[in-house]
């Protein structure tokens, strides 16, 4: 999870709206989810100052923190399904929930249990993580999310594969990833696309257009077989994008995906 900018709500958008499109289109008890870089239940954003960065982020928290509040009669804040989770989890740039987070919250509001796999290189989040999941269906590892990859098996749930790294690049980095990587999801992911509907979501962070064109083909290589489409955000620099590539084999709930995102996004954008 990146440190409190607007991909931040690009991401916890797309992969909430994913959930909420698969629970629409099956009559499902329990969603699973996959997170390759879980990051801290909940962690403080940056401070520093990040106007160009955090707009969008900002007024989401502010809007969630004001269904707190009492309002003026007749007062009408704009939500949509992330704030709500927002609000009901006390969010703040103190304390910034992360995916699992998120998604249990609304699985729980919606009746649906969550089933899920989480990884981390971090052995503070590792505990961290082991004491707010507390539940076997909740399975927590530390260190590289390739080696348990084969433990994402999800035979009687629909699923969220999400992959929120470092970096993507054209060669490994320590906490990112590259072109080999989304192969490898592919490769694992493409068995239970047959047998249970899922999404795949890639994030990236801060891309200059060099870097957003590479991702595009990377992802394109890896999953073009399937559904495919990207979204965007400004980031602090004007030459950069924070970057979401969403990926199913079903165009109907790809497309819901999409219209949820556009709908509660304040400014999106096709790389």
């Amino acid at each position: 999870m990146a440190k409190g900018n607007d991909g931040n709500l690009l991401q916890h958008t797309c992969e909430l709206a994913a959930m909420r499109a698969i629970i629409r289109a099956v009559s499902v008890k329990r969603f699973h989810l996959y997170c390759t870089h879980a990051m801290a239940p909940s962690e403080a954003c940056e401070t520093v100052p990040n106007p160009a960065g955090r707009e969008q982020l900002t007024r989401a928290l502010n809007l969630a923190a004001a269904q707190n509040k009492a309002l003026p009669t007749g007062t009408k804040l704009r939500t949509s399904p992330l704030i709500d989770v927002l609000s009901r989890l006390n969010a703040s740039t103190a304390s910034y929930p992360n995916t699992a987070r998120v998604l249990s919250n609304e699985a729980e509001r919606l009746g649906v249990a969550l089933s899920a796999v989480l990884v981390d290189t971090d052995a503070d989040v590792e505990a961290a993580l082991r004491a707010s999941f507390a539940t076997p269906s909740v399975r927590v590892f530390r260190g590289d999310w390739r080696k348990p990859i084969a433990r994402f098996r999800s035979y009687d749930a629909p699923w969220l594969f999400t992959m929120d790294p470092d970096a993507f690049s054209t060669r490994r980095t320590p906490g990112g990833i590259d072109s080999r990587d989304l192969r490898l999801v592919a490769e694992h992911v493409d068995r239970d696309l047959a047998a249970h509907l899922g999404v795949i979501t890639v994030f990236g962070y801060a891309m200059p257009q060099a870097t957003r064109e590479a991702f595009w083909e990377a992802v394109v290589d890896a999953f073009g077989h399937h559904e495919v489409e990207f979204l965007a955000v400004a980031a602090r620099s004007a030459l950069k994008r924070h970057v979401a590539a969403v990926i199913c084999a079903d165009k109907d709930v790809l497309t819901d995906v999409m219209v949820e995102a556009h709908d509660h996004l304040d400014t999106v954008d096709a790389i």
